[in-house]
């Protein structure tokens, strides 16, 4: 039962932390939420809960956001601006956004066996 409360606290922490990025990444742009819910192919609402930390976004929903704003899935669940991909050293600038995605997932895998492993 621990483990499951950590692992929702760990989530709303991220989720809010996901939510000022993307509130921030929108206000650069000059960006409103009805334009970034079109590319996303969501409701303005649906936007708004994840700016908001409510609601998380899907797998597919993370690879439009980090198209969209010119960044990566990685880049956009880090918790610090300065934080390395785990596996950045397999990374090049002329990778396919596919072998992107393929290496954001890889990240995500383990940076989240770290976040719970210390939990």
């Amino acid at each position: 039962m621990l483990y499951n409360k950590n692992i929702e606290r760990v989530r709303k922490m991220e989720a809010r932390i996901l939510g000022g990025k993307l509130r921030q990444l929108r206000g650069e742009r000059k960006m409103n939420q009805e334009e970034v819910a079109a590319a996303l192919h969501v409701s303005r609402q649906k936007y708004s809960r994840l700016e908001q930390g409510t609601s998380d976004p899907s797998l597919v929903e993370l690879n439009r956001l980090a198209l969209l704003f010119d960044t990566t899935v990685s880049d956009l669940l880090a918790e610090e601006q300065e934080e390395e991909p785990v596996l950045s050293l397999y990374r090049a600038k002329d990778d396919s956004p596919e072998i992107n995605y393929i290496n954001d997932m890889i990240d995500m895998f383990f940076k989240n066996k770290r976040v719970y492993s210390k939990g």
